[in-house]
């Protein structure tokens, strides 16, 4: 399967110095999360956060329901 834009920022340094840092794996049984992916982001300084990458495209997908 080719990869999504949302699932290629790994490695990615963002506006105002934010790198994605690692992507926040899911487990098979979790529930959610089927148009988003989850990183870590790193600031310059050090401080850490929580990117939600959203990919819309099985939603306007043809043949997607």
């Amino acid at each position: 399967m080719v990869p999504t834009p949302a699932q290629k920022l790994l490695g990615l340094e963002l506006a105002g110095g934010w790198k994605v840092a690692s992507i926040i794996s899911k487990d098979p049984y979790h529930t959610g999360g089927n148009f988003s992916v989850g990183y870590l982001v790193e600031s310059a300084s050090g401080d850490r956060g929580f990117l939600k990458a959203l990919d819309f495209r099985k939603l306007i997908s043809p043949g997607s329901s």
